[in-house]
């Protein structure tokens, strides 16, 4: 499974097209290849004196003042005192040298069940369908030999000059041809690679920028491989919009924590790639150019380094200074530079107005605050944004009316249950008390069954005396018989 990780900072202007785009990466990623692949937002918070993993309330009400309600539960709050906590062996923690410390410690603790995270801008498009795209570059560099690919990588590749991919592989081939080589290919095969997931995948040349005027060449510090004594390949390949593997995230984490190890952003994951001899590709995504400088001419800017790594060299385009503006301006994928007026900001602008139909392709950098607009569209857009606030703040009053309700219905019941308890208690004494007392009748009565009958005295016998006692002794004993007095005796 695959994270996409979209870069934010708590400031950023979710006006325009965004909330659409994240929408539409949500259907058309997570929903669409059934949880293949899943969304997140990585807020940067750049106020470091806002405590915000210590204050749990604070984290809320920025979470809640950062992002919109839709996509708060897939958003995580982070700054430079989390990065420091975690790397104290690294002394530079700013975004512009570590745009991947967040990344790594969501890798590593919050999502670590995922095979492979991409990493994207917030001012990054496509006018293709999202899980087509990422899953064919996936694919595409899955099937990318081990042999020449280092040279490959750094190459700008122009159909129309170099023929197919398989073409330009020969070309490399029969050109780079070398004993070690041979040994490597007799060691390994020439199929190895194929079929291999890539550890890292860019969407711009990685080039060896140890002969370049790169503004970040030979930034490496507390460096475990020694790379600047040893003069060994250092590469870079801008911006920081890749797709990293879990393994070689965790093995940056290691390297931050165990040597303090870091160097700039675009080339931390490919210059450590490489390091540990992992597979790292530079997926050949279309880049269309909207001018009207022929095609060699293209070639000549691009690819002016030498064969083994053709995107390098003294006159590289990655050279801060002294390229041309006109040309790298009118790429439909670039990074971002002061001064220059990007083709991509005003193709997105006409693409979003109706006005234009593009091929399929990613495009950066499109900035929805340059986004030119006439007093209509301003309008226009403002009657949506208060709607849409509107229609928010409504949601959050039912909500709030629904909320109140069920808890006024819980305390109703509660209340009816306690009295209801109550009564019940009350009805259970007297019933255990009416019983008490039955039960005591009883007894009592049962006690007086219990008790003998005195006999009542015969007679001419008084209670308690004996009759035959009280008799004189010459008295003789008399029956029925003895009252007759015969007819003929005298009186």
């Amino acid at each position: 499974r695959t994270a996409v990780v979209l870069r934010t900072t708590a400031d950023f202007d979710w006006a325009g097209d965004v909330v659409a785009h994240i929408r539409s990466l949500i259907v058309e990623l997570a929903l669409e290849s059934g949880g293949l692949y899943e969304i997140f937002i990585l807020v940067q918070v750049k106020d470091t004196t806002q405590h915000i993993f210590r204050n749990p309330d604070l984290y809320d009400r920025i979470l809640n003042r950062s992002v919109p309600a839709e996509f708060r539960d897939i958003a995580y709050l982070w700054n430079e005192n989390l990065a420091q906590s975690w790397y104290p062996e690294v002394p530079e923690h700013k975004f512009i040298h570590q745009a991947y410390q967040a990344l790594q410690l969501f890798a590593y603790f919050l999502q670590p069940h995922f095979s492979y995270y991409w990493q994207f801008e917030m001012d990054f498009r496509s006018s293709g369908p999202h899980f087509r795209t990422l899953e064919r570059i996936a694919q595409w560099s899955r099937a990318q030999p081990r042999l020449h690919l280092t040279n490959m990588n750094a190459a700008w590749y122009i159909p129309s000059l170099q023929g197919s991919w398989a073409d330009l592989w020969a070309l490399m081939n029969e050109t780079l041809w070398t004993p070690s080589l041979a040994d490597e290919a007799a060691s390994h095969g020439t199929a190895w690679g194929i079929d291999e997931e890539a550890d890292l995948i860019t969407l711009a040349p990685i080039v060896d920028v140890r002969h370049t005027h790169w503004l970040w060449k030979g930034m490496l510090h507390n460096d475990p491989y020694q790379t600047r004594k040893k003069d060994l390949p250092h590469f870079a390949a801008p911006v920081s919009m890749t797709r990293s593997s879990n393994r070689l995230l965790r093995a940056m984490h290691h390297l931050q924590q165990d040597y303090g190890y870091w160097l700039a952003s675009e080339a931390t994951m490919e210059t450590t790639a490489y390091r540990k001899g992992f597979k790292a590709v530079h997926a050949q995504h279309p880049v269309f150019y909207n001018g009207t400088v022929p095609d060699d001419h293209l070639d000549w800017l691009f690819n002016a380094g030498p064969p083994h790594n053709l995107g390098g060299g003294p006159e590289s385009q990655y050279n801060w200074e002294g390229v041309e503006h006109g040309v790298l301006e009118r790429l439909s994928w670039w990074f971002p530079r002061e001064g220059y007026d990007h083709s991509v900001q005003h193709v997105w602008e006409g693409f979003l107005r109706g006005e234009r139909c593009l091929p399929a392709a990613l495009w950066h950098p499109f900035k929805w605050g340059k986004f030119v607009m006439t007093a209509e569209e301003r309008a226009r857009a403002e009657r949506k944004r208060m709607r849409i606030m509107e229609e928010q703040l409504e949601k959050e009053r039912k909500a709030k009316e629904k909320e109140e309700k069920e808890k006024a219905e819980d305390e109703r019941k509660a209340e009816e249950k306690t009295k209801e308890d109550k009564n019940k208690a009350e009805k259970t004494k007297e019933e255990k008390t009416k019983e008490e007392k039955t039960k005591e009748e009883k007894t009592k009565e049962e006690k007086m069954k219990e008790k003998p009958k005195e006999e009542k005295p015969k007679d001419g016998q008084e209670k308690g005396k004996d009759v035959d006692k009280e008799k004189p002794k010459d008295a003789k004993p008399t029956d029925e018989k003895a009252k007759e007095i015969p007819k003929n005796d005298k009186p």
